[in-house]
């Protein structure tokens, strides 16, 4: 008889790969070379994951009994070798964490597919999927959710059974606002949801971990966990931030500028009142609603989940310290308070909260932007894509200990919101790292062809090209830093420009290239573009003031205060060959609304600028007139949103992003003093990257081009909810083991 071979399912981690049969290591499918002991040590931290394998079994599996050889500085070869292929680091392990004198364990997510037998042989406790089923069978976790991709289906009545266990299993556990008692603690699994065939973004999972809700093309859709697939809420169009009730029997969210809800089962949604400008949602067991409303002027606000007249909790705009925005607020349980980001004028946060009984705030974590309370007594927070996890004391409200990181490759929308959430019974869903995360730059032309200029993704950030054409100045974040990189567009070589704390970025160059003007943390800095000499910063004014655009003789700066009711201001230039120096900034434009991205015109006539005074963000310009100060009109060129104006040098045209992060462009002429434009026309139906409002573009110097950052493709990423269950047995696991 013919012998079977089996195929066994490649073990994923990250954006790594291990192929067991063929004794390989890929990243992203590319193969990464790896000896064979550090291979065979990778295998088995793998076999058994979130598991400390001692340096005796490592010892075993290397070197045969009768092997002499030194066996301590071999291992630890092998070991380095292996997190130099992983890009890992001891200090602050992401995959192979120490355990001092003992062994080595991995931490890091492994995909349920890879494991299963291990899971199913070595631990006890609730299986995703039968241990016996062939390795060449596709696994279904949950109906519709794929743990690994093969080419066969397991019975439905398997997959409906292991969903319907799962819910027992929380239905059990979970009440509200209390950790799950486990009988034992239980293994990380993660799984694939697909929501498709749209892509999806927000998910939003109810307390008990038993149904999810996200944001689809037509609106919301929701989905339980023993269903087969997503039924969309009619009446949600355009919705946006979705959060659950309490006994998750309402899903509230936003939607044509007011806060709605709506019955998970679906009907007519009712609203509760006006949100001109949401920045998230949260319900809380007294059955209020804590939102913020007016992302551009207020803070945080109470509303009953009946509906009613909002009651304002916090004020964004009367901090001192530069913070400008209150939100993605989180009712933690009891009462005890409300945590929010605090976001500051470059998309940089904190994570505070805000006690409604005495009026009180905290400052919980630095340096992160959307968080969420694990009931069973962690902090979840986002930072630069990567969730982490520190044991939290709710009485105090401080940290118990250190923070470890959980899951990395966690996608975000605008202003630092992770797209992820947790249940009380300790799942997580998130939205795994796409096209809205890392971005290529790339020559764009109107009718969508393209030509890379840098091919290799990046978390890149406010491109401009130089007025001489030669050279790219933009943002690059690494290792949680953003700073200001310089591409050479002719030799195709980055070099960078600045070193310091930042965040660096919003490049602006002076008309003859010597200088580039930034926004350097919370000030407006400016460096000669060469890297020679030292940043200097502009005294005197607010701490979100952020460059824009050099008047064409280089004797103005237009800049703008990057906060809520944001005004146009100019600073006058002086220059030496060697030297940089601005004087005393004047207003330019002020009145009603945000305003932003100020661009002087290429004959120094008129300034182009984005203002969300009518409700919604549109370019207008006025003359400028910085000696004088006095505003003599004003013209709208945009109908239907638009940010970021760019002025065309070759001919008269003025171009713009709408909020579909499309390319617009707008033929204009002067006459009599009056600024006359052309209806606008989408110049290019090619989507850009998402960069919230900042500018995804730059303007070539024929104007026949643009320098566009574009997201990457993702198909899978964008319609599969990554789901983890038991968060909090992991975390408790990882606990014990130090």
């Amino acid at each position: 008889m013919e012998e079977i071979k089996h195929r066994y399912p490649p073990i994923r981690f990250g954006v790594f790969e291990v192929d067991l049969q063929a004794g390989e290591l890929r990243k992203q499918g590319f193969k990464v070379k790896l000896q064979d002991q550090p291979f065979q040590v990778l295998a088995m931290l793998l076999e058994r994951p979130g598991e400390m394998v001692t340096r005796e079994e490592l010892q075993k599996k290397l070197w045969p009994a009768d092997t002499f050889v030194d066996f301590e500085p071999g291992l630890n070869r092998a070991i380095n070798k292996l997190r130099e292929a992983l890009a890992d680091d001891a200090e602050s392990p992401r995959f192979i964490e120490t355990l001092p004198r003992r062994g080595y364990r991995f931490v890091a997510p492994v995909d349920a597919a890879g494991t299963r037998e291990a899971e199913a042989s070595g631990r006890k406790g609730l299986a995703l999927v039968p241990a016996d089923l062939p390795p060449e069978e596709e696994i279904v976790g949950l109906t519709g959710s794929t743990i690994s991709e093969r080419k066969h289906a397991v019975p439905p009545w398997v997959a409906i059974g292991v969903a319907a266990g799962i819910l027992a299993v929380a239905a059990v556990y979970w009440s509200p606002w209390r950790a799950p008692q486990l009988a034992a603690d239980r293994p990380l699994l993660q799984f694939d949801l697909d929501v498709g065939p749209d892509e999806f973004s927000q998910p939003a999972i109810s307390r008990d971990g038993m149904r999810i809700v996200f944001v689809s093309k037509s609106g919301l859709a929701t989905r339980r966990l023993d269903q087969a697939k997503a039924v969309p809420l009619q009446g949600t169009e355009g919705a946006q931030l979705p959060f659950f009730s309490p006994n998750g029997q309402w899903i509230g969210f936003f939607a044509n500028r007011k806060l709605q809800k709506i019955a998970v089962g679906g009907g007519p949604a009712v609203t509760l009142c006006d949100a001109p400008r949401e920045g998230g949602g949260t319900w809380g067991d007294d059955d209020t609603i804590v939102a913020t409303l007016n992302a551009s002027e207020e803070g945080l606000f109470r509303i009953p989940a009946t509906g009613g007249v909002p009651q304002v909790l916090t004020h964004s705009k009367s901090d001192p310290s530069g913070v400008t925005h209150h939100l993605w607020p989180q009712a933690l349980p009891g009462g005890k308070g409300i945590l929010f980001a605090s976001i500051d004028g470059s998309v940089q946060g904190s994570l505070w909260i805000f006690t409604p009984k005495n009026g009180t705030f905290k400052t919980l974590v630095a340096n992160a932007s959307d968080g969420r309370y694990l009931a069973s007594g962690y902090l979840i927070y986002f930072q630069q894509e990567t969730l982490f996890a520190a044991p939290m004391d709710l009485g105090r409200l401080e940290w118990t200990g250190p923070a470890v990181r959980l899951v990395d490759g966690v996608s975000k929308v605008g202003f630092g919101r992770g797209d992820f959430d947790l249940s009380a019974s300790g799942t997580l869903v998130y939205r795994s790292k796409t096209a809205g995360s890392n971005f290529v730059a790339t020559w764009l032309y109107p009718s969508g062809k393209t030509e890379p200029v840098i091919a290799k993704p990046g978390a890149y950030f406010t491109p401009r090209v130089s007025p001489d054409g030669t050279r790219l100045a933009l943002a690059v974040t690494q290792d949680s830093k953003q700073n200001l990189w310089i591409y050479d567009l002719n030799r195709q070589t980055f070099h960078r420009l600045t070193f310091g704390p930042g965040p660096d970025f919003g490049p602006a160059w002076t008309p003859d290239s010597q200088f580039i003007a930034f926004r350097s943390g919370n000030s407006l800095a400016w460096i000669r573009s060469d890297g020679s000499g030292k940043v200097e910063q502009l005294k005197g004014v607010g701490p979100n003031a952020s460059p824009s655009s050099f008047s064409p003789d280089g004797e103005w700066l237009a800049f703008f205060d990057l906060q809520p009711g944001s005004d146009i201001f100019t600073v006058p230039v002086e220059r030496t060959p060697d030297e940089m120096r601005m004087g005393q900034p004047h207003r330019l434009v002020q009145g009603t609304g945000s305003k932003g991205a100020p661009a002087i015109s290429p004959d120094s006539r008129w300034v182009a600028y984005t203002s969300d005074e009518s409700g919604n963000f549109e370019v207008y310009v006025v003359p400028f007139s910085p000696q004088t100060n006095t505003v003599t009109g004003k013209w709208r060129v945009s109908n239907g949103g638009g940010i970021n104006p760019v002025w065309s040098r070759s001919r008269p045209e003025l171009f713009y992003n709408d909020h579909d992060h499309r390319v617009l462009v707008a033929a204009y002429a002067a006459s009599n003093g009056s600024f006359l434009t052309e209806k606008s026309r989408v110049w290019s139906e090619i989507r850009l990257g998402d960069t919230t409002l900042f500018s995804p573009f730059d303007l070539a110097l024929d104007g026949k081009r643009v320098l566009a950052l574009m997201g990457i493709e993702d198909s899978r990423a964008a319609t599969h909810i990554r789901v983890l269950l038991h968060v909090d047995s992991e975390l408790r696991l990882r606990a014990a083991v130090r």
